[in-house]
């Protein structure tokens, strides 16, 4: 999640906004993909071989992002981040 060092009220505000608008233009967007893609002549397998580069740039810009949210959360803290690959937020209190 991308706003996971929100204040508990806006992280539920920005959650509505993810499910109702992102999660569906990306499931849109995913099916016309597809059937783009099919209607080029790639089939299943070909579709499969094209997404496996997305799919390694989605991975380095998660652990990007990992590590960016680790580096934030540490600065609001004022303390070291654990090792451990812990990098959720202090709620709001």
């Amino acid at each position: 999640m991308l706003f996971t060092v929100l204040r508990r009220e806006d992280k539920y505000k920005a959650k509505s906004v993810i499910d109702t608008f992102a999660y569906r233009v990306g499931d849109q967007l995913g099916a016309w993909s597809y059937r783009g893609l099919n209607a080029f002549g790639f089939g299943l397998r070909g579709i499969s071989f094209i997404t496996i580069p997305i799919i390694a740039a989605w991975l380095a810009l998660s652990v990007w992002l990992g590590h960016k949210q680790r580096i934030f959360v540490e600065a609001q803290r004022g303390k070291r981040v654990a090792p451990s690959g812990d990098i959720a937020a202090p709620e709001a209190a």
